[in-house]
């Protein structure tokens, strides 16, 4: 029956969301379904354990066309590190000092940029900036001002850049796994993340997802990659 008729049968015509927002149904073009604000949550766990990871890597360039709602993403990102450096224990002493001069160089090379011409920042900042960002939207009380497409954008293709590494992990042998309680809607979840991006030696672990009781889990490569991919999905329908 293989596993979207399994969700079908055991949730009904209706439930199936991951399946709705994800795949494409019939030929009929993709509809995203809006995040909840539990995964507004697990947004930003994905991009802030990426920063973190990303800040040790020796190639941390990210650049983008010079649009002006890229120009104001990337001032704001920076914006926000350079905040989030100046009120850290290390560097308390300078929270009153003026901006270092190499960030301030990008600051002005960014607002400055011609057509022809790509913005740049470090990604494990932008990371840190659009967690920050997912947090605030949890956090709001309805209804919820969403991303707008340049951001969702921005955070399926840095989203996508912690799932390659955290499958780069896996097939070294340090696997790290995706853990929910097992309500139907989180088994929907993971089994359809699965089932989509997981390696085909682990497909029948999506089964086993659907079967879970008291927690359910898979590989944090796959959820990722799920959510990337719904990121990119939801910047162009909010684009059309």
């Amino acid at each position: 029956m293989g596993i979207l008729g399994a969700l079908k049968q055991l949730f009904g015509a209706d439930a199936p969301r991951a399946e709705m927002s994800k795949g494409e149904t019939n030929g009929m073009p993709e509809v995203a379904a809006p995040f909840t604000r539990a995964e507004y949550g697990y947004l930003a766990d994905f991009l802030q354990a990426g920063s973190d990871e990303f800040a040790d890597h020796s190639a941390n360039d990210w650049t983008c066309p010079p649009t002006e709602e890229n120009k104001g993403i990337l001032r704001s990102a920076l914006d926000f590190n350079v905040a989030l450096r100046s009120a850290s224990d290390f560097h308390i002493a300078f929270r009153n000092a003026p901006i270092d001069p190499q960030f301030a160089e990008i600051r002005d090379k960014n607002e400055c940029a011609r057509e022809d011409e790509e913005l740049f920042l470090w990604d494990y900042w932008l990371m840190a900036y659009f967690a920050h960002r997912c947090r605030q939207v949890a956090a709001m009380p309805d209804p919820l001002v969403t991303p707008s497409a340049a951001e969702f954008k921005f955070i399926g293709e840095l989203l996508d850049g912690v799932a390659m590494e955290r499958k780069s992990q896996d097939k070294a042998g340090v696997p790290t796994n995706f853990k929910l309680i097992a309500t139907p809607e989180n088994k929907v979840l993971i089994a359809s993340a699965i089932e989509r991006f997981g390696e085909k030696q682990i497909k029948q672990l999506a089964k086993s997802a659907l079967e879970a009781t008291g927690e359910v889990e898979g590989p944090e490569y796959c959820v990722a990659e799920y959510y990337a991919s719904h990121c990119l999905n939801l910047s162009r329908q909010k684009g059309k």
